[in-house]
């Protein structure tokens, strides 16, 4: 990120939390959301992994990450570094839960 290629940052950033939530679904449940909505992932999310410590937080930061796909990915705007600093701390939120969950 020190380069100064936000938009491209963020796309990444999006795209890893969303491989994040695959990845958690697919070993939780055995299957990942395949639709187009990425707003199921978290449906999917929330069923597969129903006893975790600290999930609604950690579904919250994904939610939010969503949320800046269409932004980031299609309109063409270009993404600020202050935006994608926000990103990347709820990325690293949700990584961290994320891990906690794929490690036991």
């Amino acid at each position: 990120m020190e380069l100064g290629y936000w938009t491209a940052a963020g796309v990444l950033i999006v795209h890893a939390a969303i491989a994040y939530a695959d990845a958690l679904c697919i070993r939780s449940a055995g299957e990942k959301s395949s639709g187009d909505n990425h707003e199921d992932a978290l449906s999917l999310l929330d069923q597969a992994i129903p006893d975790a410590e600290d999930k609604t937080n950690a579904l919250n930061q994904l939610h939010r990450i969503i949320e800046e796909k269409t932004k980031v990915s299609y309109l063409g705007n270009l993404y600020t570094a202050s935006q994608c600093h926000d990103l990347w701390k709820r990325l690293q939120r949700f990584r961290e839960w994320a891990h906690g969950i794929l490690n036991r």
